[in-house]
């Protein structure tokens, strides 16, 4: 009986893996994360755009904003 649980066992080890690598064959798994990349690529393209529009304004407004103290500004 000892030998039997020792070859299901390792008849089972093998088919885990193989579940895993069927499920990014799925043609809707790779839908949606291709869809999730466009989204966050956007992001970033709309991030560093607004970066380069506005990102040269706000050190300045820290440095005025730094020295003063709480209630005076």
């Amino acid at each position: 009986m000892a030998k039997k649980k020792i070859d299901k066992e390792a008849e089972r080890a093998p088919s885990s893996p193989g579940k895993i690598v069927s499920i990014f064959k799925n043609e809707t798994i790779h839908f949606v994360i291709g869809l999730m990349l466009v989204i966050f690529s956007v992001y970033l393209l709309l991030a560093f755009f607004f970066l380069l529009l506005y990102g040269g304004s706000r050190p300045k407004y820290y440095r005025q904003r730094q020295f003063c103290r709480p209630g005076s500004c």
